[in-house]
């Protein structure tokens, strides 16, 4: 479900900037920007469970917690 997502994301935004880059509408500049947000923006939604757990040589970051676990 996940992948799916993450290429809706990616899909949406590649046809969107397609459009405007080829109208002149964007720079070309402007169009890599957007591309390179698009990448990333799918894969970080595809390896969403890794990045909820980076671990980094000894430190751990649990980046996302549940509504509750705070404050116990």
């Amino acid at each position: 479900m996940k992948e799916i997502v993450a290429l809706i994301v990616f899909l949406s935004f590649s046809i969107i900037t397609t459009y405007l880059a080829a109208n002149k509408l964007i720079s070309a500049g402007l169009a890599t920007v957007i591309y390179v947000f698009a990448i990333l923006s799918g894969v970080a939604i595809s390896n969403y469970d890794f990045i909820k757990r980076i671990k980094w040589k000894n430190f751990e970051i649990e980046t996302f917690v549940k509504w509750g676990q705070v404050c116990s």
